[in-house]
């Protein structure tokens, strides 16, 4: 087994239009970004 770390810069939470725009904004500011939604399906 593989153990691969990850790092990010920039952590949101909820993939709704703010938190989208966040993601986008810190992309383009050269931020690795992680963004989590929750989803009942």
């Amino acid at each position: 087994m593989t153990n691969k770390s990850l790092h990010y810069d920039v952590l949101i939470i909820g993939a709704g239009a703010a938190g989208l725009m966040c993601a986008i904004e810190a992309g383009s500011r050269g931020r690795r970004v992680l963004v989590i939604e929750h989803a009942n399906r």
